[in-house]
């Protein structure tokens, strides 16, 4: 991306004009959906041991667990087609949606990372010992 960066300020890109600001954009959007399925990735991760294996979760968020299910499938599933691609800039550049769906998925994901917390921070004002324990340590004794 920076060698694109560095043709669109040559003199001579008149001539390859075109074809440097269409690299520039699938670049950008491969940059674009990188940085969203890493914090996808990153929250997923974290929560999906909690949503799908624990069965007090499961219990006590059932809206957000069914939710995290939905969010588990949709993962997979564009990881599958990006897998099957097996080519970063066509798997960014040719889905147009493909932002909009990983940006709706990031949103889904800090729902149900905000009502854990909401769950876990009920849970320690009832009993106030529950503040000095980590969250992964507060969900095992729950």
């Amino acid at each position: 991306q920076l060698q694109v960066q560095n043709m669109m300020g040559s003199r001579y890109l008149s001539t390859f004009q075109e074809q440097v600001t269409g690299w520039q954009r699938k670049l950008s959007a491969v940059a674009d959906v990188v940085a969203i399925m890493a914090e996808i990735q990153r929250t997923w991760a974290y929560l999906e041991t909690l949503f799908i294996g624990s069965e007090e979760v499961k219990k006590e968020l059932p809206v957000d667990a069914e939710r995290f299910i939905g969010i588990d499938i949709d993962v997979k599933k564009v990881l599958k087609n990006i897998f099957e691609v097996k080519n970063a800039v066509d798997a960014c550049s040719n889905d147009l949606n493909l932002i909009k769906s990983l940006e709706s998925t990031q949103s889904k994901l800090e729902m149900c990372e905000k009502s854990l917390a909401n769950y876990l921070e009920q849970k320690r004002r009832i009993f106030p010992r529950f503040y000095f324990v980590s969250t992964s340590d507060l969900l095992d004794i729950l």
